[in-house]
């Protein structure tokens, strides 16, 4: 990959990295509702399960859709189920301090969720459909792709917990907690019009 093609990823992925999506509106909720530290787990789920499906989808996931695509409307359903289950928790979501039971999003869960998240996979499929040619060797085209993903993913992923956390602390009562946990978890099942529609 050229300097000038590698210049053009970095842009595409780094506009597409920093937008609001489930992930990203996620992770800000946990760092107002659980702080940074406590939101780390899912941070590191979000890096480990994109870097997975930036590897399968290099090395050909994106031809099993293709292949299968009712594969591909089932992982749509369970993404949308599983969006609404997360939208839920974060409209219920209250002070960590009074809401003793309530805990950010696994590493686990995180990591799952990557596997039917749909910004990621049509972004995935559009990199990959866009930068990888079948005439050439694949893994010198994948590497810069396996490489600058995940690190533009933890930057995002970073960004964002953080400007939750700082959310958080201007949340002084549970009124305007409330308040941005409705308006998250709304953004959030926004998200869910576009999957359903497509």
């Amino acid at each position: 990959m050229d300097f000038t093609t590698f210049a053009g990823l970095t842009l595409f992925v780094a506009v597409v990295s920093m937008t609001p999506g489930p992930n990203n509106l996620m992770l800000a909720a946990s760092g107002a509702n659980f702080g940074f530290r406590r939101t780390l787990p899912h941070i590191c789920g979000v890096i480990f399960g994109f870097t997975v499906m930036v590897i399968a989808t290099g090395f050909g996931l994106g031809a099993v859709f293709a292949a299968v695509p009712s594969l591909h409307t089932v992982m749509r359903v369970f993404s949308i189920i599983f969006l609404l289950y997360l939208s839920w928790r974060i409209a219920i979501a209250g002070s960590p301090k009074v809401a003793s039971d309530a805990r950010p999003l696994s590493f686990v869960a995180a990591a799952m969720f990557q596997l039917v998240n749909p910004k990621g996979l049509s972004f995935l499929a559009s990199i990959m459909t866009a930068y990888i040619s079948s005439d050439d060797t694949l893994l010198p085209q994948l590497l810069p792709i396996v490489i600058l993903l995940p690190a533009m993913t933890l930057l995002s992923a970073l960004t964002w917990s953080l400007f939750g956390t700082v959310i958080g602390r201007l949340l002084t009562n549970a009124r305007t907690r409330r308040i941005f946990n409705i308006s998250m978890a709304s953004l959030l099942v926004g998200c869910i019009v576009p999957i359903a529609l497509s």
